[in-house]
């Protein structure tokens, strides 16, 4: 009797299933999955996002957040689309820090309850169209599935789940108001969720023809009321980003894709789509930082992959074509998903260039749109035969295998990204050709101690980005080594070297060969001096300068370049050593 009280209450855990039932699910299921990631630290991005930028550390920098933005470096027609606006993210990154210091504990908690929370917005979207069962599977789905992991475990890439939440939330509330006229307070206040989601990142854009495009399928008499929140909410959003596109707080050079011409960037499309429809379907072998190209037609880089490619979208349309002749009803819902989805890809296809390649994080968005389709597609073929026992039951068997599968492969790539070393070790069989990794490798081996390794590494990456940054690297592997013939010679090369990258780090090493290794301070001022002119915020310069002076007797100019510092980085050790130079008590 008791065995049957307790089957019982297990029972009804689930049975009757109910939308609080499922919402709880979701939310515990989350929190298991995405529990190894609580504890990660700082890596890749973050590093420059967070650990070492001198804006997130103030409170008084939200304000420039609005009117600045992170700019590439671009011709003058393309340099709106080259700034990267992204003022409520770097809002909540200062907040974060300053409330508990530069430790990555906090981005964590807040990164994973914006994602559940949008898996439970999806849940409830999903459940107007589609059965309750059916609307939890394809959430837990979107919660679990290791390709969304990279937008929730790691920090630099906050703003994918908190553009989709504002997103969907802006989504939902229309969906609960469809049949009734909005009311203008109503209207305002989607307006305002909806700016809040353009702030958050300019993908959020995306959400404007899903929104119309509902309206216009499903919500007519409210197709006025949404076009005129988006008026509300895009104009000051716009306003804004123009100002920003003139005042950028910093600058994000261009990468090897920037260099790369539009021909070969459109003969990379189908190898790019591949990839995000393979991760869907075979979630395996992820990587950062993928930057590879393709530069030249053959059947494995073009051919095959733009085979796969037109048998998917072939497969897409076939589907729309039985739902439209079968399914009607169910037709202008597949069209708005398929649309979703369409929107979603195009913008990551490189036609304007990105930093990379691919990046997980950046199917978050047409993730839905797919996962959509693919509900539908399941209620037009496969609906019917659930009345069945056997084939509900196999059904069922086969999502608690699928996505315990996804919750495995989602939990090993969160410990993938337990140091920096881990991630990169990893990933860099599974990136190509990434010069970027290789650098990053390099630079942990120079921590270390490992010079001889880290050269190989920085040999490897300037092998496959001649025109890339790791020549600094290769060049302090050397001085490192007290080769200063070398270091001085790879720092010269770099500086002539025309990609459009910045030379401050070379300046340092030569100045720093000169002033430390040397002891040749009336070199290592002129060289400070040179670069002062083109990096006049760099600290190391600065402070390379300001010693330079130091040791040639001019203690008056040094003082002076040191309270330029003080101005910029008003730390204590700049003052402690702006004291011990003020009375004279610096040696070599």
């Amino acid at each position: 009797m008791k065995t049957d009280e307790q089957e019982i209450t297990f029972k009804s855990l689930f049975i009757p299933f109910t939308t609080l039932k499922a919402a709880l699910i979701l939310v515990f299921t989350g929190i298991a999955v995405f529990m190894n990631s609580l504890f990660n630290p700082f890596v890749y991005d973050d590093i420059q996002n967070i650990v070492i930028s001198p804006y997130v550390r103030n409170l008084a920098s939200i304000p420039s957040y609005f009117y600045s933005g992170l700019a590439y470096p671009g011709t003058s027609i393309l340099q709106f689309f080259h700034i990267f606006y992204l003022p409520f993210l770097f809002t909540i990154y200062t907040i974060l820090v300053s409330a508990f210091g530069i430790s990555p504990l906090p981005f964590h908690p807040l990164q994973l309850t914006l994602h559940i929370i949008s898996a439970l917005l999806l849940f409830l979207i999903f459940s107007k169209f589609f059965k309750l069962n059916l609307a939890f599977l394809l959430s837990l789905i979107f919660l679990v599935h290791p390709l969304n992991s990279e937008a929730v475990i790691y920090i630099a890439a906050l703003q994918y789940p908190l553009l989709m939440t504002f997103g969907l939330i802006v989504f939902y509330l229309l969906l609960k108001k469809q049949e009734i006229l909005l009311s203008y307070r109503y209207q305002f206040f989607l307006a305002f969720l909806l700016f809040l989601c353009l702030l958050s990142k300019e993908t959020g854009i995306l959400f404007i023809p899903i929104l119309l495009f509902y309206a216009l399928l499903f919500s007519r008499k409210n197709l006025k009321r949404i076009v005129g929140a988006i008026f509300f909410a895009t104009v000051p959003y716009l306003i804004l980003k123009i100002l920003a596109a003139n005042h950028a707080l910093w600058t994000i050079y261009p990468s090897a894709i920037h260099r790369a011409g539009l021909l070969t960037r459109i003969i990379t499309i189908p190898k790019i789509l591949l990839y995000y429809i393979s991760k869907f379907f075979i979630p395996i072998n992820f990587s950062v930082d993928q930057r590879w190209l393709v530069k030249q037609i053959n059947f494995q880089s073009f051919y095959f992959p733009a085979i796969v490619d037109v048998l998917f979208f072939a497969g897409i349309f076939i589907c729309g074509v039985y739902i439209y002749q079968r399914k009607t009803k169910l037709f202008g819902l597949y069209i708005f998903f398929a649309l979703w989805f369409c929107l979603g890809i195009s913008t990551v296809l490189q036609i304007i260039p990105l930093d990379v390649t691919v990046a997980d994080r950046w199917f978050y968005f047409p993730f839905v749109g797919l996962l959509g389709m693919l509900g539908i597609i399941y209620n037009a073929f496969f609906e019917r035969l659930k009345t069945k026992k056997l084939i509900t039951n196999l059904i069922l068997i086969l999502s608690v295998i699928l996505i315990l599968l996804l919750s495995a492969l989602t939990i090993v790539r969160n410990s993938q990204w337990q140091t920096s070393s881990q991630l990169y070790s990893h990933d860099e069989k599974y990136a190509g050709e990434s010069a970027e990794l290789e650098a990053y490798l390099g630079e942990i081996f120079v921590a270390n101690g490992q010079l001889n390794t880290a050269k190989i590494r920085f040999e490897k990456a300037i092998s496959f980005d001649p025109m890339g940054d790791s020549l600094n690297g290769l060049a302090y592997v050397y001085e490192q080594q007290k080769n200063y013939t070398k270091a001085k010679k790879l720092y010269w090369q770099n500086i002539k070297l025309s990609n459009g990258l910045p030379k401050y780090i070379s300046y340092e090493g030569l100045t720093r060969i000169a002033l430390i290794d040397e002891h040749n301070p009336w070199e290592a001022k002129q060289l400070s001096k040179a670069a002062f002119v083109l990096y006049p915020n760099d600290e190391a310069l600065i402070k390379l300068l300001a010693f330079s002076e130091y040791f040639t007797k001019d203690k008056t100019e040094a003082l002076e370049t040191f309270r330029k510092l003080l101005n910029i980085v008003p730390n204590q050790e700049n003052q402690k050593i702006y004291l011990m130079m003020e009375n004279n008590k610096l040696t070599y």
